[in-house]
């Protein structure tokens, strides 16, 4: 009786601690659900600024290698490239990369910049936060500037990718 006892409030410690993805809200921003995987938020203060948070699977066998990191990225950029052909972008580059891998996840933050609509030009933070079988990907798109890494990194926080149920 006593480990059933143990074993249950250890499970609701684990609840509380974890939380779920579609709970996820952020000071001072607008929520919007797009689909059961991808909420928006958009910031009323700053509208060419907006937040895309969605979660995908991986195989965690075929995950990030520090080694090949570089082509790899290249590799990456072109097929994004070509793909966003498609959607009316252009000149999409990746600017900047960094692997980390902190405890149980790791992540790899990507900065870039495309042109749409012709010649509007966007800039992007995409970072992706990898579980054990499924990501969050966090992308932050911006007409004008990106927020500061203080401020990424306040957003970040509050999102708490390290204690979300992805899985």
């Amino acid at each position: 009786m006593k480990v059933v006892v143990f074993v249950l409030f250890n499970l609701c410690l684990f609840q509380a601690a974890a939380s779920d993805f579609s709970g996820i809200n952020l000071s001072g921003w607008t929520k919007s659900v797009l689909a059961s995987d991808h909420i928006r938020f958009i910031n009323p203060n700053k509208k060419e600024l907006s937040i895309h948070l969605q979660v995908d699977s991986y195989d965690p066998q075929n995950t990030w290698d520090a080694k090949t990191l570089d082509v790899d990225i290249e590799k990456m950029a072109s097929k994004r490239k070509f793909m966003s052909a498609f959607m009316g972008i252009n000149n999409y580059k990746i600017v900047n990369y960094r692997l980390t891998s902190e405890g149980k996840m790791s992540s790899l933050m990507l900065t870039g910049k495309y042109n749409r609509l012709k010649n509007q030009s966007v800039q992007f933070y995409e970072i992706n936060f990898y579980h054990s079988q499924h990501f969050l990907q966090m992308k932050i798109i911006s007409e004008n500037e990106l927020p500061s890494l203080e401020e990424l990194t306040k957003l970040i926080r509050e999102i708490a990718p390290e204690k979300l149920v992805i899985d």
